[in-house]
């Protein structure tokens, strides 16, 4: 489900993400998120890509950017985090938005306006 929106002229409907790549920064950037934020979790990169890949993800603009920005906001399912599954928000950007393969950004445990949204895209 998108918001209607657009990303860097491709509306956020048309956009296909079937893969996300790290790089060695991105990965740790996740992972080492609770040296950054005591008390937020480092989350493992493949549990990102499991959320952005999760079919009944949310797909926003991030934040303030602006339709040709450089980000999207994914909130989506993983399985695998913490052993138990979690709802994760990820950020992911891709120089061009008509290719499949998207690059990670970072990723936090979703929040409660996240998990909102999240249970309510089917409602409309």
């Amino acid at each position: 489900m998108t918001d209607g929106r657009v990303y860097k002229g491709v509306a956020l409907s048309a956009l296909r993400i079937d893969e996300v790549t790290w790089s060695d920064a991105a990965a740790d950037h996740v992972r080492s998120r609770s040296q950054r934020q005591p008390g937020v979790p480092g989350l493992e990169p493949e549990w990102c890509t499991e959320a952005v890949l999760d079919p009944n993800r949310l797909v926003r603009l991030a934040g303030a950017d602006k339709p040709d920005s450089a980000s999207l906001k994914v909130v989506g399912w993983s399985p695998s985090a913490f052993g138990k599954g979690e709802l994760l928000k990820v950020w992911v950007w891709s120089d061009d938005p008509h290719e499949t393969c998207w690059r990670g950004a970072s990723g936090v445990i979703a929040n409660d306006s996240d998990m909102r949204m999240y249970r309510r895209r089917g409602e409309t």
